[in-house]
């Protein structure tokens, strides 16, 4: 499949056809073109060398923004028709404004403006209800992490039913992740409804229909949890159940946050997998096992 390209667009803007078979272009600033440009840069970096995959692509996963996340996502599978794990993505024929050698240097911090304009990429991709050619159940011995999570990138809906069917699933998942929790936030244990919300450990755009539903890969959490949890501000321990806490999250905000705070019992086998997933590839800040000691807080 003939990768998406970046074309020079009006009044110094980028043309992105991030959709392929499709006639759909976005338009970006060039900021913004230049930072995906760097961050597919720095993905293709992490497959160059299959010895250093996977300690290259867990520093690159965990340093950059959820949204990031999505959107390389997205053209990763648009650029190779759903092959995520086994291929790179084509990136030449730049513009001479996007071309860069710091593929082996971690991209700079996207600036509001650039995940601004990341987050309305993505809504015009729910939008499109693009028409990828999918096979949403096969995955090869290679397309799989040690932890046994296939890091496939979204199956994206091929038509607006399927984008409603798949909304009216998710009211079925939340159900099934409150009832593993004695309907109760994981955490603080608060029952009022209208402000537990079923938090993905591993993150909705990067999980396949199967972990999509999977009452598993989910907390019930109340609403200052989740946005941290959903941000990689704090995770939480596959073995104990113990808090951990993003540095970046400064000792007056974890006061008036109550943090850290455990979940109300330990995980199960199948919750583990998924929030050790969290803990690698969505919190933003390093951790490890206590599994032998207990304890774990850093």
């Amino acid at each position: 499949m003939h990768s998406p390209g970046f074309l020079q667009g009006p009044e110094g803007t980028i043309m992105v056809k991030l959709f392929a078979g499709t006639d759909i272009h976005v338009q970006l600033a060039p900021d913004t073109a230049r930072h995906l440009v760097r961050l597919l840069e720095r993905f293709n970096w992490t497959k160059s060398d299959p010895q250093l995959f996977d300690s290259r692509w867990r520093r690159f996963w965990r340093g950059i923004h959820p949204i990031e996340r999505r959107i390389v996502s997205l053209y990763v599978q648009s650029s190779n028709g759903e092959h995520f794990r086994t291929t790179t993505v084509w990136l030449g024929n730049l513009p001479q404004a996007l071309h860069s050698s710091e593929t082996r240097r971690r991209p700079p911090r996207a600036t509001d403006g650039v995940l601004n304009e990341f987050a309305n990429v993505e809504q015009i991709l729910v939008r499109a209800c693009v028409d990828a050619d999918k096979n949403d159940d096969v995955h090869d011995e290679d397309d799989l992490e040690p932890s046994g999570i296939v890091t496939s990138p979204p199956n994206f809906p091929t038509s607006r039913e399927r984008v409603g069917q798949a909304r009216l699933r998710q009211d079925r998942y939340r159900d099934n992740v409150l009832a593993l929790w004695n309907n109760a936030c994981a955490v603080t244990g608060c029952s009022l409804a209208p402000v537990v919300v079923a938090s993905h450990a591993k993150p909705w755009a990067l999980s396949n229909d199967g972990e999509r539903l999977d009452p598993h890969n989910g907390l019930p959490l109340v609403g200052s949890l989740d946005r941290l949890f959903d941000a990689g501000l704090v995770g939480f321990n596959p073995v104990t159940g113990s808090m951990h806490v993003a540095s970046i999250v400064g000792a007056h905000d974890r006061v008036l946050l109550g943090l850290p705070a455990p979940l109300r019992r330990r995980p199960c086998a199948k919750q583990a997998v998924f929030l050790r997933y969290h803990l690698d590839y969505v919190f933003q800040g390093e951790w490890e096992s206590d599994e032998a000691s207990g304890s774990g807080q850093r």
